[in-house]
């Protein structure tokens, strides 16, 4: 029985969906580890580093929990997700890409078999999900 102030009931992800928030989820909470790391390892007495390059915390926050951000919007479907989601996957495959063309070009002959096939493997990840989040389906479910 339904009343009238009653909402419909939403239809489940999809898949890709679901892959995309569990992506930015395992990549939040990733993040919020190596921050954690970074925290506990950092030196009792200040002014004293063990590390060459100290963090920049209110950037290391910010990127540890953008992830997290981004996955509750595709999550709640807003059409910010998508872009948002969208638009990190890029500026994560241009970093990359920039790293390895401009900067450090020298990196790519100094990764083994695995480091080579992993960074292809996450720049192809990250083209498969924009193509899913740019799909027509993608834009109906968010886009409403």
């Amino acid at each position: 029985m339904s009343g009238p102030f009653e909402e419909p009931r939403a239809e489940p992800l999809p898949f890709a969906a679901r892959l995309a928030v569990c992506v930015f989820v395992a990549i939040g909470l990733e993040g919020a580890l190596e921050l954690l790391l970074a925290y506990s390892a950092r030196p009792a007495l200040p002014g004293v580093s063990t590390s060459p390059v100290a963090p920049n915390w209110p950037f290391a926050v910010f990127w540890a929990t953008w992830p997290l951000v981004v996955a509750g919007l595709l999550l709640l479907r807003s059409a910010w997700g998508r872009v948002l989601a969208v638009t990190t996957l890029a500026v994560h495959s241009l970093h990359l890409a920039n790293e390895l063309a401009v900067q450090n070009p020298d990196v790519w002959v100094y990764l083994g078999s695995w480091g080579r096939a992993r960074l292809l493997v996450t720049v192809a990840l990250d083209a498969v999900g924009v193509l899913c989040l740019l799909s027509p389906p993608a834009r109906r479910l968010f886009d409403k």
